[in-house]
This record gives C-alpha cells, structure tokens and sequence, in this order.
C-alpha cells in the first residue's frame, strides 16, 4: 500500500470515528414498546435498522444501554419512572437477571440516522408455551414488517457459547437473506485463551451460514470492552444510508 493510500485509509477511519462520537452523542427518542398484537400497527421505518437478539439473559439490554449511553445502566437507574410509564415510553432496556423478563419489542432512536431494535430474548425454559410462541410471532412479524433492517447482532455468552436456538436463527436469517454478525458478551469473564478458542470454534461454525458477517465482536457491557467497535460499525450504516441518500437527490 502506497503512503497516499495509507493516508486516505488513516482519513477514512478518522471520518468514521467522528461521525460515530456525534452518531451516539443524540438524544435518544424512544417509542412505545409492542407485543405480538400490536406490532401490526407499528409504523414502517424508514430510518436504517439494527435489532439485537439473543437467548434469555445473554446480556443484551445492557449491551444496547452500554451501545446508546456509553456505560452500563444499572437496574435501579430511573427510579423516578415506573414500570407503567417505562413501557408506555422506555428511556433504555430494561435488565433484570430473572431470564425472560423482556417480552416485548423496543425501538431507540438516534435522530433520523439509526434505530436500534430490542427484540424478545428466546430460549428461556421458566415460561409457558404460550408466551414462547407470542414471541415467536412478535419476532417473525417484525422481520416480515421491516423494510430498513441493516443487520441483525445475534448475541452469545462468551463462556456458554451457540445453544440450540442460536443455530435456529441463522439458518432463518440465511433463509431470508438478512445479513448478521455475531457478538460475544460478558468477555470480561472469561480467560483471553479460551475467548481466542471459542473465535475459532465460533469461525468454523458460521461458515455453513450465508447471512454471516465475517466478523466477531467481543465484548462486556460492564467494563465497556468493544463497545466502541461496536459502535464504530454501526455508524458505519448510518453513514453509509446517508451517502446513498445523498447519491438519489
């Protein structure tokens, strides 16, 4: 690579990084939550999406709260807003450490630029058959429904690694064709040794999948590791949703 190159690339990245700092510094709008019912009168989006999945208690909403405010939210954070007026108007994604407790589908906003979406943990053994399959449906409406979405982050406990489910969802997402990428949680938990062998175990695995991004991120909501790469990635759609726009004018 010749120095102008080298150049142009250290420019990219700085561009990049910028708009990322100014991407996550907005406001957060939020919307009111949906269930299986409603999700059929939520308006079409027409900002780029992003929606985070994964099985109960993978340490999603904390990732999305470190992803949107740069810090882990606490459970007791808010304590001002109740439960009622937390569904009716979340400010960030609820955590709890009882599997399951997310049940309903969450929207933030950053500006007109990007929309992370908090779907439904699956997987969770402690409810009924009957609010498995409402969210189930909730989930599958959504990707039929969406015109916008970007990516999937499926996510997966650093230790634990893929379970059942995980498998089951990207051969759905291959099937339809939605691109995803694969996010390690709670990395500060586990030895950097067996985090570089569960990237290899992890790399021959999603190989067998179309829709697989050939990228793994690691991360920990708690010590705030990877979240700016994270970060970083996803203003890159943003960024890129802008350039298109601006191409069609």
């Amino acid at each position: 690579m010749t120095e102008s190159n080298v150049i142009k690339e250290v420019n990219k990245i700085n561009l990049q990084k910028t708009y990322a700092k100014a991407l996550f510094s907005r406001k957060v709008a939020t919307h009111p939550i949906y269930v299986s019912e409603t999700i059929d009168k939520a308006p079409i989006q027409r900002v780029p999406q992003v929606a985070l999945v994964g099985y109960s208690n993978v340490g999603k909403s904390s990732l999305i709260n470190a992803i949107l405010y740069g810090k882990h939210i606490p459970r007791f954070a808010k304590k001002i807003t109740s439960n009622a007026q937390m569904l009716k108007n979340p400010r960030y994604a609820p955590v709890s450490k009882t599997p399951g407790r997310t049940r309903h589908l969450f929207t933030f906003d950053l500006g007109n630029k990007l929309s992370l979406v908090d779907l439904p943990g699956y997987g969770c053994a402690k409810v009924s058959d009957e609010q498995r399959n409402e969210w189930s449906i909730l989930v599958n409406k959504y990707l039929e429904r969406t015109e916008n979405l970007y990516r999937i982050l499926s996510l997966l406990d650093s230790i634990k690694g893929p379970v059942a489910e995980d498998y089951k969802l990207w051969s759905m997402l291959s099937e339809m064709q939605i691109p995803f990428q694969v996010v390690l949680t709670k990395c500060d938990r586990i030895k950097p040794e067996e985090l570089h062998l569960q990237y290899s175990k992890l790399i021959e695995i999603l190989k067998e999948y179309e829709s697989f991004d050939q990228y793994i991120y690691a991360t920990s909501a708690t010590r705030n590791l990877g979240i700016d790469e994270l970060r970083l990635s996803l203003s890159h759609i943003a960024l890129t949703k802008r350039a298109e726009s601006q191409l069609l004018k």
